[in-house]
């Protein structure tokens, strides 16, 4: 019969192979960066259609300008726009004068739209949190999955939010991720990839969106939901006319 120390010590070790059996987060996210090009970016311009409005990204050094362009029917032209320091509006070439709030819903906005088509580039932000969250099988392919929050410093306007992310172990491909909101009292999607475009080496995606009334905020569970066929479809997120330039020093 083992005694309580051999019995502690046991304990202690299987604790210790556990953990250092499990996947690095960090790993995993980088290889799926170097798979879909995104290593790569530095010093780009980035330009695409999403549902009617006109994003731009510039990056160069350090400094960044997301700015998104659109048509009031009513009012003109509207360009919005933020930089590593400002918030700004302006209206068929005029600028507005904006209070706080305002800056908010821009940069909120602008934010949103920019992270989501930045992936997983974005999963490397100094502000992100990154944890391994198990494996699982989705149609026939194995998964890692990997849990993302955020720090309050740095994690924009929705920190509050988090992500589950499902990384296919052979490609490296991010073919599915899931996140959960906090704004209007709170609830959750699932996206499963839809169709890629590879634009001068970035991969970009466009998904399929879903949701469920059941899933609570247990968004790592969407896995088995989607594979039962119990989520309901929201709409399709799809980009148009996709540019990548690289910015000459």
């Amino acid at each position: 019969m083992l005694n309580k120390f051999t019995r502690l010590a046991l304990i202690t070790v299987s604790l210790f192979i556990t953990y250092c059996a499990s996947p690095n987060p960090d790993e995993i996210v980088n290889e799926a960066i170097k798979s879909s090009g995104w290593n790569a970016f530095k010093n780009n311009d980035i330009e695409f259609d999403f549902r009617g409005v006109h994003f731009k990204v510039f990056h160069n050094n350090g400094r960044f300008i997301y700015e998104k362009i659109f048509l009031d029917t009513t009012q003109g032209i509207i360009r919005e726009g933020m930089t590593n320091d400002s918030t700004y509006k302006e209206l068929n070439g005029l600028e507005i004068l904006l209070e706080e709030a305002q800056k908010e819903k821009i940069r909120s906005s602008i934010n949103q739209v920019v992270y989501f088509n930045m992936l997983p580039y974005k999963l490397n932000d100094t502000s992100v949190n990154k944890v391994f969250a198990g494996e699982s099988v989705i149609k026939g392919k194995d998964y890692y999955k990997i849990k993302v929050t955020f720090d309050d410093k740095g994690g924009g306007d929705d920190y509050q939010d988090w992500f589950i992310y499902w990384f296919e172990k052979d490609t490296k491909s991010m073919d599915y991720f899931a996140y959960y909101y906090h704004t209007n009292g709170g609830s959750s999607r699932f996206r499963s990839v839809k169709k890629q475009h590879n634009v001068n080496g970035f991969v970009f995606y466009d998904w399929e969106n879903f949701t469920s009334d059941e899933i609570g905020d247990e968004i790592e569970n969407y896995d088995q939901y989607y594979s039962a066929g119990k989520l309901k479809k929201v709409s399709d997120i799809e980009l148009k006319n996709i540019d990548v330039i690289e910015v000459k020093k």
